[in-house]
């Protein structure tokens, strides 16, 4: 876990305790505003806190309907010879990402992360709160590449917040 993530996990447990927000107007409200508001600075701070994981294939065929995914037919060759009709190999080393591509796409879905957050804390901040939205910004906060212990942790306290279960 990296650093900035821990920190608001940390917070996210010293905002959720009975003393936390008092002079808000609830305070699982109070709460979950302070970790979001701690979330979106870290990711702003530091956009490049996404896991990515690479995945190299050396040969895929996909094959739709009927047709032939992949066909190979090695001919030739005489007594003593070898003929090989196909070879594939990938290793660590082969596997190559356009850094700008990489860079680009963690920039957005940062953005887009903190995008989410920003409209969680707006209607948690709203005179009267609709519970539907806010979950639905939840679900929307979960398919960003943010690790997966921020985003327990921020539905974690803004369902608390809404009174309804984890």
């Amino acid at each position: 876990m990296r650093v900035s993530q821990l920190a608001v996990a940390l917070t996210a447990i010293l905002v959720m305790s009975p003393s936390a927000g008092a002079n808000a107007r609830t305070p699982d409200i109070a709460s979950a505003i302070t970790v979001i508001n701690s979330a979106i600075q870290s990711l702003q701070q530091k956009p490049n806190q996404f896991y990515l994981q690479v995945n190299c294939v050396g040969v895929e065929a996909i094959s739709n309907g009927s047709g032939t995914g992949l066909s190979v037919t090695a001919t030739g060759g005489g007594p003593g010879s070898r003929t090989t009709g196909l070879v594939v190999t990938a290793g660590g080393g082969q596997c190559t990402a356009d850094q700008n591509a990489v860079n680009n796409a963690v920039d957005q879905q940062s953005e887009k992360a903190v995008q989410i957050l920003e409209q969680i804390k707006s209607g948690l901040q709203a005179p009267k709160i609709d519970k539907p939205t806010i979950t639905s910004e939840l679900k929307d906060f979960t398919t960003t590449y943010v690790a997966p212990v921020l985003q327990s942790v921020i539905s974690a306290v803004v369902l608390k917040a809404l009174h309804l279960p984890a």
